[in-house]
């Protein structure tokens, strides 16, 4: 039984990269109960907390596969209790057999699945159908960022219209794409685009460089930069654009993009789907195949720019309902509350 102040592991534990893990740690807090490391903490917990633990490629392959087996087993016949965070259809580096088998796996084995929008579910029952699997399922919202990025000015028309892409630099972020639309897009001339953020393929890196190098209005800048860096950014930026392939159902960058009082370009993922008004404050697109990526994303920024540079205030309105929504839905103690409810539950 979970009682209040319940030490909880959580995996991972520190995240250098993805403020979304500290955060998580505050609404648990918050909730009543005490986030921990896993070490030093296996036998006096009460539950697990797991983030993309399905994640095993075949280079890693079946040594890391067992190691993940058993420690999941050794929970189990320690009575404690086991939560699974789905995050996406299936990891971002692709449909790996071992990932695809963790994935059914920890939807059998764990006592609930945390999801963090409803667009999971239709995933979750692609992957493991059965009413069983649907019983353990608990909303928990993405967490907005507010409480750590403070307020930035708003940003109103200027010369140009200014696109920011921020985050880990990845295949399934579709960047390749990104420049495509940016460069045959009929407002080009007038937009910069800034993409920014670590990348751990170096190749790949000098692979988009390559595509970008007779382009003078997209900068790529491959490192890792702090919040106070990308907020001096965004201070500058008319929409974030944030396109990804269709293994997301997710994004913390699209959170962190309104956390900042700034709109998105995005794909209809299942984060956008939580907001019964997205339409209003963000530029969303479908796309069926990765061809037909490129043409809905060149589609969604033109909108964008067409109705910034029809008011004087840019798209400040947007990014001011994107605030709000966020404030309403995906605040902390919506998310403890959340959070506990689902707790709660096991008890």
């Amino acid at each position: 039984m979970l009682v209040s102040n319940a030490k909880i592991i959580v995996k991972p534990f520190n995240h250098a990269e993805n403020d979304y893990i500290g955060l998580l740690l505050e609404a648990i807090r918050k909730a009543g109960f005490e986030p921990v490391a896993q070490e030093g903490n296996r036998i006096s917990c009460s539950a697990v907390l797991m983030n993309w633990f399905e994640n095993v490629s075949s280079k890693e392959g079946l040594l890391l596969l067992t190691k993940k087996l058993t420690q999941l087993t050794f929970y189990k016949i320690c009575r404690k209790k086991i939560i699974w965070v789905m995050h996406n259809r299936h990891p971002h580096e692709g449909k790996d057999p071992y990932s695809l088998f963790m994935m059914r796996f920890l939807a059998r084995f764990s006592d609930r699945i945390m999801i963090l929008c409803d667009d999971t579910i239709p995933a979750l029952k692609e992957l493991v159908p059965g009413e069983d699997i649907m019983r353990k399922v608990y909303k928990v919202p993405l967490v907005s960022y507010q409480s750590r990025v403070g307020n930035i000015p708003e940003k109103k028309r200027g010369e140009t219209f200014n696109l920011l892409m921020f985050g880990r630099i990845q295949p399934y972020k579709c960047i390749e794409t990104l420049i495509e639309a940016v460069s045959s897009a009929s407002c080009c001339d007038a937009v910069r685009l800034h993409i920014t953020g670590s990348c751990r393929d170096e190749g790949y890196v000098r692979k988009l460089q390559k595509m970008a190098e007779n382009a003078s209005n997209i900068c790529i800048d491959a490192r890792f930069i702090s919040l106070e860096e990308l907020k001096k950014l965004a201070a500058d930026t008319d929409a974030f654009v944030l396109p990804m392939d269709q293994s997301s159902l997710n994004s913390s960058a699209v959170m962190m993009a309104f956390s900042l009082g700034r709109t998105a370009i995005c794909p209809w993922i299942g984060t956008m789907r939580e907001y019964a008004d997205a339409e209003d404050f963000a530029y969303c697109y479908d796309y069926v195949s990765p061809q037909e990526h490129a043409n809905a994303l060149r589609r969604a920024i033109e909108r964008a720019y067409a109705d910034c540079m029809s008011s004087e205030l840019g798209l400040s309105r947007q990014g001011k309902r994107a605030l709000q929504n966020i404030s309403n839905c995906n605040s902390i103690e919506t998310v403890a509350e959340a959070f506990r409810k689902m707790i709660d539950s096991m008890k």
